[in-house]
């Protein structure tokens, strides 16, 4: 499957981005809080905060979703050989998310911005 190009490419560039995001929380983690705020979608307040450990659930994500999209490209690309260039593109778009959503994090604690 990754003889094709756009496959390769595309984990290329999930790989990269979730690497970025891993280093981002490695070289911050000893300045982080004892609780950050993980949940954004939930209401303001405690229900917000998550135990610092759970920011490695970031780049698991990240690399869960590609495994699971590359198990999607691999059943599909019989059938559907344009729709693996989709797939493999929401991948690195949702690792791209998880990394803005990591420096929204890690700068709002850290005061960056």
């Amino acid at each position: 499957m990754f003889k094709q190009r756009i496959v390769l490419t595309y984990t290329v560039i999930t790989l990269f981005i979730t690497q970025c995001t891993f280093w981002l929380i490695f070289l911050n983690y000893d300045q982080l809080p004892p609780e950050v705020p993980l949940w954004n979608l939930m209401p303001w307040g405690s229900e917000r905060l998550a135990v610092r450990e759970m920011i490695w659930l970031l780049p698991g994500f990240s690399i869960g979703y590609l495994a699971i999209n590359l198990i999607i490209a691999a059943i599909i690309q019989r059938f559907q050989p344009f729709l693996i260039g989709l797939v493999m593109a929401s991948t690195a778009i949702f690792s791209g998310l998880i990394l803005l959503g990591t420096i929204n994090i890690l700068g709002r604690l850290l005061g960056w911005f």
